[in-house]
């Protein structure tokens, strides 16, 4: 729900810059399900960030009439025990600070709750 709000937001602030980022976490998606492990999938688009959060951002992607898009990331967490892929949030870089923040608290929120 948390990633959905946002996601409503952020495209209205926003417009067509999602599709660039939804395009680039595509490619990410399709290498996991060809088998890749999440730490050996390296593209330029890819941000390493804490507890194994990966940021995805618009980097070699262009729309028609858009002109140069603006910094923008999608966060993710590919969860190698539960072979889960979770969005968590998207923003720009006015929001990276608290965006990184969530994407802590939920990532630990899932850890603590696996053994429950």
């Amino acid at each position: 729900m948390f990633f959905e709000r946002r996601l409503v937001r952020f495209k209205k602030n926003n417009k067509g810059l999602d599709e660039l980022l939804f395009d680039n976490l595509d490619t990410y998606f399709n290498a996991l399900q060809a088998g890749s492990l999440p730490v050996n999938i390296k593209a330029g688009f890819i941000h390493r960030e804490p507890y194994g959060v990966k940021a995805i951002d618009q980097k070699g992607r262009k729309k028609p009439g858009m002109g140069k898009p603006k910094e923008a990331r999608l966060y993710i967490f590919p969860d190698t025990d539960t072979n889960t892929l979770h969005l968590i949030t998207v923003g720009d870089k006015n929001s990276q600070k608290a965006d990184i923040t969530d994407c802590i608290d939920l990532v630990k929120d899932l850890k603590k709750n696996k053994g429950s």
